[in-house]
């Protein structure tokens, strides 16, 4: 199956009341959404068969597909023709286009591993440095620790301290 056997619809083209499913991740979708009823599965775990008889699709009425730019719809379009349902459009350049065409989208965004290790690395140093100079001199330790780990993630490539970050900030700050 190929692009051609997939019908496409702009964004500005869509209608409420129109079905839509975003099969983006859980990231993408927590960041940026559509400001209008739909349903989000990630492509990697939607079970096709069972989203049709769920939610009882019918040949009548177009499922609209969404992602970042139009291309995981696309491969998540043939497998619904795959599995018998023919009626399903992607929507062209995903929630990027729609962006662009100004649609009504929630946006919250969230911070990256990176942005996240720089905060708390920050924070740490800034921290420790203040509790050295008025509690005790012993507080020096914190920020030679977070100087230490910054270190040696710049020369290895790897820090322990990230895993740990991953731990406290799971969904963003």
């Amino acid at each position: 199956m190929t692009e051609e056997n997939v019908q496409s619809i702009e964004p500005k083209e869509l209608k409420n009341g129109d079905l839509i499913l975003d099969v983006r991740t859980n990231q993408e979708h927590n960041e940026l959404s559509l400001n209008q009823p739909h349903w989000h599965i990630p492509a990697d775990e939607l079970d096709i068969k069972n989203f049709i008889k769920s939610y009882h699709l019918s040949e009548k009425t177009p499922l609209h597909l969404l992602c970042k730019s139009g291309h995981r719809s696309l491969k998540v379009a043939e497998k619904f023709k795959q599995e018998g349902f023919f009626n399903v459009k992607t929507i062209a350049g995903g929630i990027l286009k729609a962006k662009e065409q100004g649609l009504s989208l929630l946006e919250h965004p969230s911070w990256s591993l990176r942005r996240k290790f720089e905060f708390s690395a920050g924070a740490l140093i800034f921290i420790g440095t203040l509790l050295s100079l008025f509690v005790s001199k012993t507080f020096y330790l914190i920020p030679l620790g977070v100087g230490f780990i910054l270190m040696t993630k710049s020369i290895t490539g790897k820090c322990f301290f990230e895993n740990i970050i991953k731990l406290f900030f799971k969904d963003g700050l």
